[in-house]
């Protein structure tokens, strides 16, 4: 098990990710922090108020359109993301089309395409 919760940056968690990626275990879980941000606020990358989760939801976002994987996201806290990379999991780095993306482009696709389940089915995914 690797969880990750740092600066709360995308660039820093992105890299933190991919670091996990390289040593975990196969059936290896990685837990991530700070997946749902409520506001604005919470889900911007400056901080500007004690609960922040800053932008790290676009990492979300990027294992969410990677392949071979299983991958939710429970509905507590801030957002606690599942990931069991598969084999041959291919981690899809998205800068380009994520790095100008604010909150209100999360909440639109979160609303649609993201995982969230809630914590009982959480539970059973471990």
């Amino acid at each position: 098990v690797i969880f990750i919760d740092g600066l709360h940056q995308y660039e820093q968690c992105q890299r933190d990710c991919i670091n996990a990626l390289k040593i975990i275990n196969p059936g290896g879980l990685i837990i991530f922090h700070d997946f749902l941000p409520r506001n604005e606020k919470e889900g911007s990358a400056i901080r500007t108020q004690r609960d922040w989760c800053g932008d790290v939801w676009k990492i979300a976002v990027e294992i969410n359109n990677s392949k071979n994987k299983d991958f939710v996201i429970a509905n507590i806290d801030m957002g606690v993301g599942l990931l069991k990379p598969k084999k041959n999991f291919k981690y899809k780095k998205m800068n380009s089309e994520l790095e100008n993306k604010n909150f209100y482009y999360f909440y639109k696709y979160y609303l649609k395409k993201l995982p969230v389940v809630k914590s009982s089915e959480a539970l059973k995914f471990i």
